[in-house]
């Protein structure tokens, strides 16, 4: 294989300086504090360590180790100020946005800053982004449901639409809400994270918010969770149920097919080639979920494995920032784990 072409991009990494670790709710403030074995927000472990969480240097550090020249950095989901008042979610999202863009300012060539707005009113939301494009920060972050509504509803479209506008790239990540169904054994992240980002692409795809807002840049994490297996699935209800296709012209599989990105953090390379074949080789991107547990320390291996090259994955990366890719590394020292195959 030939070596890489242009600066290798992480489009999914995390960051929430210590600055932020306050997080306003509806019953006020939840503090994120670390114990013995690594922080904890309240009473929940949340498998991370402090100097990895909050250091931009240590971020650097594993990026040279893994070869990556670029990360795109966005605050944990947690960091969503979901259930807080407006006022206290839209001072909350501007403390998260400014402390990423100040940490990322280390070494702004390879650390690009992705912040966060208020939730509960489109206009809200489209204020906050404004600021937020004003502060250096390069797209927005949201989760995949928003006040029990799909991100093709609701608020949700509102907030994608002012994304567009504002020419911001978005990129979903799920929270792991509860389900008490899923709590043991950690499954409201092993199937819950799966579930809301395939919920969130099932409404889009069928609401027909990606045919109304054409200039919209969106990007789903963890290789689209469950969508590439249920999507045939889609296909079949649009064309068999009028509840399920009386909004597009095109079935889910032909709507969502180079319309949207993913990253290929799948686990598996069956799983992250699935993904290529429904969602295309032009959408899928690198991700490793930096620092957290359920995050791979070397996506460019696990690229590689599924048969994809990390050049053209970071060629696609770029093109959802809607920003012209480096010819050259970045960051010219490739990491030890880059030279695996």
């Amino acid at each position: 294989m030939s070596g890489p072409r242009g600066s290798i991009i992480d489009v999914h990494a995390h960051l929430l300086p210590e600055v932020a670790w306050n997080i306003p709710t509806a019953s006020g403030m939840l503090r994120m504090t670390e114990h013995g074995d690594g922080i904890h927000l309240g009473a929940t472990p949340i498998a991370v360590g402090r100097t990895a969480l909050s250091d931009p240097r240590a971020m650097l550090d594993d990026m040279d180790r893994a070869g990556i020249d670029v990360r795109v950095v966005s605050p944990p989901p947690y960091a969503f100020p979901l259930d807080a008042a407006e006022p206290e979610a839209t001072e909350y999202c501007a403390l998260v946005t400014d402390a990423l863009v100040d940490a990322c300012r280390i070494d702004p060539a390879r650390l690009i800053p992705v912040g966060i707005v208020p939730l509960r009113t489109v206009t809200g939301a489209e204020a906050a982004m404004t600021l937020l494009a004003a502060t250096g920060a390069r797209g927005v972050a949201v989760p995949p449901i928003i006040d029990g509504s799909p991100l093709g509803q609701g608020v949700g479209r509102g907030v994608l639409a002012a994304a567009a506008r504002a020419g911001l790239p978005v990129l979903v990540h799920p929270v792991q809400a509860a389900r008490p169904e899923l709590a043991t054994h950690y499954l409201r992240n092993l199937i819950g994270n799966p579930y809301e980002t395939s919920v969130a692409i099932a409404s889009c795809a069928l609401s027909g918010v990606l045919d109304e807002i054409p200039a919209l840049r969106i990007l789903f994490v963890h290789a689209a969770g469950g969508a590439p297996m249920i999507v045939g699935r889609w296909d079949h209800g649009w064309r068999n149920r009028p509840d399920v296709g009386d909004v597009g012209a095109r079935a889910p599989s032909e709507t969502l097919l180079d319309r949207v990105f993913v990253d290929a953090l799948a686990h598996h390379p069956g799983a992250a080639r699935l993904s290529e074949e429904i969602f295309g080789r032009e959408a899928m991107t690198l991700g490793s979920d930096y620092p957290f547990d359920m995050g791979d320390p070397d996506p460019i291996r696990s690229a590689r494995q599924a048969g994809m090259d990390e050049s053209a994955l970071s060629r696609n990366a770029w093109r959802w920032l809607g920003e012209e890719m480096p010819d050259t590394r970045i960051h010219a020292t490739a990491g030890a784990l880059d030279s695996k195959v």
